[in-house]
């Protein structure tokens, strides 16, 4: 029997949004580089993994995609308490869309544990000549709460590659000063137990 493969670091990434807001086809585009035109829509929880390299650090990806029903955002206080990071995905073609991850962005913000990354994603701009959400009001959105702000095309691909290489640098960075301070603590500890 083949042995699991260990990975240096491994981060969970929760996917909200309205439904047909992209979310699948985001995380399709992501793990396995494609797109599929016409989909049925999330029950509950979807799960997928991404793994990749970054400074010869093996990194695995556990994208988590929630369903856009009111039925499932009933859990959100601990799914987004368990998430390494929060995406909040909105279509640059709905206002409806993007006044649902505008109300989650704030109750990501309120929920989620203290430094969590939250982004928000304005996805679908490939389908820039129906855009009804200008890039500026996402961006204005994205900055009253602290959150970092992406367009994206989940059918193109556009923007998946920086988000993800930018979010998961920050998530190891993030990781590594824990890490660290974790050891000098237990250097402190080590140090005042000592007798003399």
């Amino acid at each position: 029997m083949e042995a699991a493969q260990e990975f240096d670091y491994q981060f969970r990434i929760h996917i909200f949004g309205l439904s047909a807001a992209g979310k699948t086809a985001l995380v399709d585009q992501i793990t396995d580089g494609v797109f599929l035109e016409h989909r049925t829509a999330t029950i509950a929880v979807a799960f997928k993994l991404k793994s990749i390299f970054i400074d010869e650090k093996s990194v695995r990806l556990q994208l988590w995609e929630i369903s856009g029903s009111e039925r499932y955002m009933e859990f959100k206080d601990s799914r987004l308490s368990r998430a390494n990071a929060i995406m909040m995905v909105y279509d640059i073609t709905d206002k409806n869309s993007f006044d649902f991850a505008a109300q989650w962005v704030a109750e990501a913000k309120k929920n989620a544990l203290p430094l969590t990354p939250i982004l928000l994603l304005g996805n679908k701009a490939d389908l820039a000549e129906k855009r009804v959400i200008d890039t500026d009001e996402g961006r204005e959105l994205a900055k009253k709460y602290n959150a970092e702000f992406y367009e994206t095309s989940a059918k193109t691909g556009a923007g998946l590659k920086e988000l993800i290489w930018n979010l998961t640098n920050k998530l190891m960075k993030k990781e590594g000063e824990k890490q660290s301070e974790a050891l000098k603590l237990i250097q402190e500890q080590t140090a005042n137990s000592k007798c003399y």
